[in-house]
């Protein structure tokens, strides 16, 4: 009977010191998040049957993201400020961005870094051999 309890408790205690892990890796994420970020460049690259289009442009010094907590989020870009709403996703690997002014894809950016001092963004839109893909630079 004891060794039943002892095992029933130490599977609980593994359960929620699990929970408690992922509760903490987003948290971490979130904060990291938080903050104004200086859009710095952009690399995209249009591929189709016949061959691919890189391209890159640099963006204004005072373009930002400012990621509020609640999930707000206050964009200039182009001299032009809007509002929109974020959200992370797949365990702080996509970050949504929903939004009726910005240009922001369907089903997210994927984080490819993400740090107090560097976040950098990824989206591939397109199926088979015609896609487009973008890499955003921003940095606090």
């Amino acid at each position: 009977m004891k060794s039943v309890l002892l095992s029933l408790f130490c599977s609980v205690f593994l359960f929620l010191s699990c929970s408690k892990s992922k509760d903490t890796a987003e948290v971490k994420a979130e904060s990291q998040l938080i903050g104004k970020w200086y859009l710095k460049k952009w690399v995209a690259n249009d591929v189709s049957g016949t061959g691919s289009r890189p391209s890159s442009g640099n963006y204004n010094a005072s373009d930002y993201l400012q990621f509020e907590s609640g999930g707000k989020l206050t964009a200039r870009v182009d001299a032009q400020l809007s509002l929109a709403t974020w959200q992370l996703l797949d365990n702080n690997k996509k970050l949504w961005i929903i939004s009726t002014v910005l240009d922001t894809p369907d089903d997210g950016y994927q984080i490819k870094t993400l740090n107090s001092s560097s976040l950098v963004l990824y989206v591939k839109e397109g199926t088979g051999t015609s896609y487009s893909e973008m890499t955003i630079y921003l940095e606090k």
